[in-house]
């Protein structure tokens, strides 16, 4: 079933994803050499609930954390306010033979780039990805709305994009 979202729904959509952003946006700051990801972890949770929200990724399919870092090769699934609503729309395949997109839809776009090939793995823990071949690769999310008029950018925090 696809989902399509009123101007309030899109807008809650928004307000969460704002904090999304503003929370990767504290935690470049946190990164540097000798940080854990477990500390990592505990800011992005601090700092999420005291903006009123809470962490979808915690507990989520026995998920332990409130984000998924990558390290190295390693690519984690991001998921997002219902956990991978259709439509599924891949992001490889031959064009034009997807779903047509409508006003409303509201999509969590996440390109994996790979510097080797395009084949993953999924590792024992059900969240870990890596590339067969070794390779580094990265991950990234937006959040994007479908609107009358074209595409509106919703994870980016107030004033950017």
């Amino acid at each position: 079933m696809v989902y399509l979202r009123d101007r309030d729904e899109i807008d809650a959509i928004r307000a969460a994803a704002r904090i999304v952003a503003k929370t990767i946006d504290m935690l470049c700051r946190e990164v540097r050499p000798g940080v854990t990801t477990a500390e990592l972890d505990r800011a992005a949770e601090t700092f999420i609930r005291d903006h009123g929200a809470r962490p979808a990724f915690k507990g989520y399919r026995g998920f332990p954390a409130s984000i998924c870092p990558a390290i190295n090769e390693e690519v984690v699934h991001g998921i997002g306010r219902e956990m991978h609503e259709e439509p599924q729309v891949p992001n490889y395949g031959p064009p034009e033979r997807g779903p047509r997109l409508m006003a409303g839809q509201v999509l969590a776009i996440e390109p994996m780039v790979n510097v080797g090939g395009p084949e993953v793995v999924t590792q024992p823990d059900g969240w870990t990805v890596v590339t067969r071949d070794g390779s580094l690769s990265a991950h990234f999310e937006h959040t994007v709305a479908v609107g009358p008029r074209g595409p509106e950018i919703l994870s980016v925090a107030e004033g950017e994009g």
